[in-house]
Formats: structure tokens, sequence, C-alpha cells
């Protein structure tokens, strides 16, 4: 009897655990929308940023001049499908490391200043942000590939 609840307890876990995807550290929680700022590094102060939002539907750009906080955004500019199906998978590519480190700001050490993102994502009801420059040297190396990935699709949005 000992012998097959121990057969019992392996086969049980042996099927848990097989069934497990892997997830390379991207997270797999509900993120249905994400919001990114630019900001242009030591650019004149005429220079407007750009804010975008990835949700579900679509992908859209504000159309308001002035940036205090979320609320004052209006995301009534509704950017091409094309754009929208190159930007969508960034909602699925968080990396789980960074849910740990919510508003932090990734930096290079080696720029003076560089141009960047601010991103900001809602994830099982907990609103996260983080700032990373366009410049990705000495960042984390679970964060790099995030960070290109945002500046990649800034750069398809403002086309």
């Amino acid at each position: 009897m000992k012998l097959y609840t121990l057969f019992t307890v392996i086969a049980i876990a042996a099927v848990t655990t097989s069934c497990k995807k892997p997830t390379d550290g991207i997270t797999n929680r509900n993120t249905s929308e994400m919001i990114i700022g630019t900001h242009p590094g030591f650019a004149p102060a005429a220079t407007p940023s750009h804010y975008y939002l990835i949700n579900n539907t679509g992908a859209y750009e504000d159309t308001t001049n002035t940036k205090p906080n979320v609320q004052q955004y209006k995301f009534d500019y509704k950017l091409s499908q094309a754009k929208y199906d190159q930007v969508k998978s960034l909602l699925n590519q968080i990396p789980e490391a960074l849910l740990k480190e919510n508003g932090k700001s990734y930096r290079s050490p080696n720029t003076a200043d560089c141009s960047g993102n601010m991103v900001t994502t809602v994830i099982d009801g907990t609103t996260y942000t983080w700032s990373m420059e366009d410049c990705t040297e000495g960042m984390p190396d679970y964060v790099k590939p995030f960070a290109d990935n945002v500046s990649a699709a800034v750069n398809i949005l403002r086309q």
C-alpha cells in the first residue's frame, strides 16, 4: 500500500509540474492597457512629449497639451490597425521582475541624458509605473528587452 501511495504522489507531482508553461520571466497576469509617455531628453522645453495608450481595442494618441496626470489625458485619436498590430504584443511582454520594482527608473549610467519612456499599466488592480531610457547599456538584463521593445513601439506609433 505504501508503494502505491508513493507512486500516486510521484505521478501527480510529475503531471502538475510538466503541465506548467514556461514564462521566460514574463508575467501572465491580466494586463489590459498600457500608457507610454515619451520624453525627449535634453531637447528644448518647447518640444512636446507624446503619450500613447495601447489596450485590447487599439492604439491611441493623446491629443491634449497638458500632462499633469493621467486623468487629463484624452486618447481620442485612434491610430491605424497596422500600427496596433505591430505593438499590441507589448501588453504581454512585461517582465515579472518589474512587478517587484514599481516606480523604479532605469537609466544608462554611461550617458548624461537620453530620451526615454514612462510606462504605466494596471495589472490585477495595481497600477505600475516605470521610467526607462532608450539607452539601455548598463540596465539589468531583465529590463533591457522590455525597454527596447517599448522604444520600438514608440517609434512605430510616432510614424
